[in-house]
């Protein structure tokens, strides 16, 4: 297994992954959920899993069908354990997680009321990011590895959208990343340049969103960087550096019925109609 593919699916992970410590009844253990509607993205997960994880659909009505990996107790500790140097929007999350494994694995088991402590902070950092009190467990946070396109390329597939729009008859190309993670979106412009937009809260019990907006020839350097590891928007990628290609020379190099023709096929994606590879 490359490096590559573990730092894609870190950044995966930090996109669309669940860490959580589960109750039943007296017992809590450990669960790992990853989530999407493209199952290639899943295939690359399962492979850095190392084990055979089932993959399930989710049979409810819905526009895309949802598949689901999970995994629990000592697998879901060995998973974290492989991505955590590449760990950034997860990280403290997934360290707390790990420790509690670790801890419940021995014996004697933990009290408990120690154990529940463990599954409150967790389920907490899903919420409050920065609120979790790393000194109670005795946890230090490692910084992260230099972030690269793998990562990026993970966390794109999961939080980034490419599309074009139409203003009054100007098809202008766009890529943005949005989460409610500053810090990592602000490693990502290091690399890549783009602006940065807070989005207005209506709800005091949501958190504050970001974006990273790219646009033209900007946003074209960037795919340019991530394509050649992404999964999911491969495709759509490859559309939008073509049109962007044939455009930078002018606004009449490509007639307006074939901008717009892209601009259908590239945003068709962003609505589950598009083509995509499974």
């Amino acid at each position: 297994m490359e490096e590559t593919d573990v730092a894609y699916v870190a950044g995966f992970m930090d996109a669309e992954g669940c860490i959580c410590i589960v109750k039943a009844k007296t017992r809590y253990f450990l669960k790992v959920v990853v989530a999407n509607t493209n199952s290639g993205a899943l295939r690359r997960v399962q492979e850095v899993m190392n084990r055979n994880v089932s993959m399930y659909k989710d049979n409810r009505k819905r526009h895309s069908q949802l598949f689901y990996l999970a995994v629990y107790g000592k697998s879901a500790k060995s998973f974290l354990e492989r991505i955590m140097p590449y760990l950034r929007v997860k990280k403290t999350q997934a360290l707390l997680a790990v420790d509690f494994q670790s801890k419940v694995q021995n014996k004697p088991k933990l009290p408990i009321y120690v154990q529940d402590n463990y599954r409150e902070q967790v389920s907490l950092l899903k919420h409050r990011p920065y609120s979790v009190n790393d000194k109670k467990f005795g946890i230090y946070v490692e910084p992260a590895k230099d972030i690269d396109f793998p990562y990026i390329s993970g966390f794109f597939d999961g939080e980034g959208c490419i599309r074009i729009s139409n203003r009054k008859g100007v098809y202008r190309f766009k890529v943005n990343i949005i989460n409610t993670n500053l810090d990592v979106l602000k490693k990502i412009q290091e690399i890549a340049g783009g602006s940065l937009y807070k989005y207005p809260i209506y709800n005091t019990n949501y958190l504050q969103v970001f974006s990273l907006d790219l646009y033209c020839n900007i946003a074209k350097r960037f795919l340019e960087g991530i394509r050649p590891y992404l999964i999911i928007k491969r495709e759509q990628a490859q559309l939008a550096l073509e049109f962007q290609d044939r455009k930078r020379n002018g606004l009449l190099t490509i007639p307006k019925d074939e901008q717009e023709s892209y601009r259908f096929r590239i945003n068709s994606f962003n609505s589950g109609k598009g083509k995509r590879k499974s």
